[in-house]
C-alpha cells in the first residue's frame, strides 16, 4: 500500500517539475531605444542654475531569465544648454526588473538600476567633470504591437545621483522595444 501511495505522489509531482523546466519567456532578450527627459536638479548640481528639462535618449537591453524577472543594462545621455553654459549627463546602470503577466497586450514593469554617471558642466562660473554613483527606481508600461515589437508609451524613474549633495529627480522616457530569442 505504501508503495502505491508513493508512486501516486511521485506521478503527481512529475508534471509540476516538467512545467517548471519549460516555463521560460518566449522572447528572453530585448533591446530598447527611448527619447527621454531628465529634471533640472540632476543637471544643476550645487552651483549651476539651469532651468527646465534636459532632453536626451536612452538605450539598453534586457535578459528576461524567468517569465516575470529580468536583468537590465541601461545607457542614457542628456544635454542642456542656455545662455549661461551647458551641462551633459551620461548614465550607465544595470539592475533587476520585475514585470506583470501580459493582459490585453499590455504589461507593467518595475525596475531598480545602479551604476554611475559622467556629469560635465561648462558654464560661466565653472567648468568641471565628475564621475559619481547613480541609482534609480521606477516603472512603466509595455504595449505589444507584434510578437517582436512593443511600444513603451511611458516610463518614469526617480534618479538618485551622488554629487556634492545627494540629488533626487525624475526621468521620463518613451520609445519602443524589440524582443528576440527562441521560439516555442
Amino acid at each position: 500500500m505504501r508503495i502505491l501511495v508513493l508512486l501516486a505522489v511521485g506521478l503527481c509531482a512529475i508534471p509540476s517539475v516538467a512545467r517548471a523546466q519549460v516555463d521560460s519567456p518566449d522572447k528572453p532578450y530585448e533591446f530598447y531605444a527611448q527619447a527621454s527627459m531628465i529634471g533640472s536638479d540632476v543637471m544643476n548640481g550645487d552651483s549651476t542654475k539651469f532651468f527646465g528639462l534636459a532632453p536626451g535618449f536612452r538605450m539598453g537591453g534586457a535578459w528576461n531569465t524567468l517569465p516575470h524577472l529580468g536583468l537590465v543594462g541601461d545607457f542614457g545621455y542628456y544635454r542642456f544648454s542656455d545662455h549661461t553654459g551647458r551641462a551633459s549627463l551620461a548614465t550607465f546602470m544595470a539592475g533587476p526588473r520585475v514585470s506583470t503577466e501580459e493582459r490585453f497586450r499590455s504589461s507593467w514593469f518595475l525596475q531598480t538600476l545602479f551604476g554611475g554617471t559622467r556629469w560635465s558642466v561648462d558654464s560661466i562660473p565653472q567648468k568641471f567633470t565628475h564621475r559619481k554613483f547613480a541609482g534609480s527606481i521606477g516603472g512603466g508600461l509595455d504595449i505589444r504591437v507584434t510578437d517582436r515589437v512593443t511600444l513603451r508609451p511611458f516610463e518614469m524613474e526617480f534618479m538618485l545621483i551622488n554629487t556634492n549633495n545627494i540629488l533626487l529627480d525624475a526621468r521620463f522616457s518613451s520609445g519602443f522595444v524589440i524582443r528576440f530569442g527562441r521560439e516555442r
